[in-house]
């Protein structure tokens, strides 16, 4: 009779993990290759080991589950899962009414596609026009309002991208401009342009942007005793057109 040790045990599921890792890496290249080389080898695998962790902490432990889990992360940032701008996910993840992590799965893949085919539009044209009026906006004439500004901040993104600022509606827009509020006084941009920059990463990259490992160059650009705020401020605004360019010009 075959006898496995315990230490046996745990190398054989160590390489399964490492497998499986792998096998996600490469499905996350062919999802979105521009993005993840964007990201980079280092900060892409430091996505797939960050998702399987979370998605195992929702209970999500089957492969297909766990990979719709990783596509929502590039899809809607890391943090998604307590984004306020998608409370939807969060509840979902969360509803103990839903056992089955296959059901849950399945609810999430359904909002997630009505989330997809209102804000991003069928072909993401919706996406790509967006992405283009931003690409317009030139960094001496982007709007300077006091950081939390709900109103302003409706006001300004409605121009760049409308359905997605009418399907969040007022809740999730107040949770973004409180998020940024706290984000440019921790980071010491709150004079002049600097919540508007760090409010428009949130919009677009969700609420956990400044650590999110797939997107390195802003934790980078935040370093204070490396340039000064109006500094920082600039270059967070170019990195975020280059990004735009180059890591998302396949729009998935």
């Amino acid at each position: 009779m075959l006898n496995i040790r315990p230490d046996q045990m745990k190398v054989f599921e160590e390489a399964a993990l490492r497998r499986f890792e792998e096998e996600m890496v490469g499905h996350l290249r062919q999802l979105a290759p521009q993005h993840c080389n964007a990201v980079g080898e280092e900060s892409l695998r430091l996505v797939v080991r960050t998702g399987l962790e979370r998605a195992a902490s929702y209970g999500l432990t089957n492969r297909g589950p766990v990979r719709f889990y990783l596509d929502l992360m590039i899809m809607l940032g890391s943090d998604f899962h307590t984004d306020p701008q998608y409370p939807w996910a969060e509840a979902l993840l969360k509803d103990s009414a839903i056992p089955d992590q296959m059901d849950r799965a399945e609810r999430l893949y359904e909002k997630a596609m009505d989330y997809s085919a209102k804000v991003f539009g069928q072909g993401y044209e919706q996406e790509k026009a967006a992405v283009r009026r931003a690409g317009l906006v030139k960094y001496e004439d982007l709007p300077s309002f006091a950081a939390g500004s709900v109103g302003e901040l409706v006001k300004y993104f409605e121009k760049v991208f409308p359905e997605k600022v009418h399907y969040l509606g007022e809740s999730p827009m107040s949770a973004l401009a409180a998020r940024e509020r706290t984000l440019s006084e921790q980071h010491q941009l709150t004079l002049e342009r600097g919540p508007t920059v760090l409010a428009g990463l949130i919009f677009a990259f969700g609420h956990g942007v400044t650590t999110d490992p797939q997107f390195p160059w802003v934790a980078a650009t935040l370093v204070k005793d490396t340039q000064d705020a109006a500094t920082r401020t600039e270059r967070l605004f170019r990195r975020a057109l280059t990004y735009q360019r180059l890591g998302q010009a396949q729009l998935r």
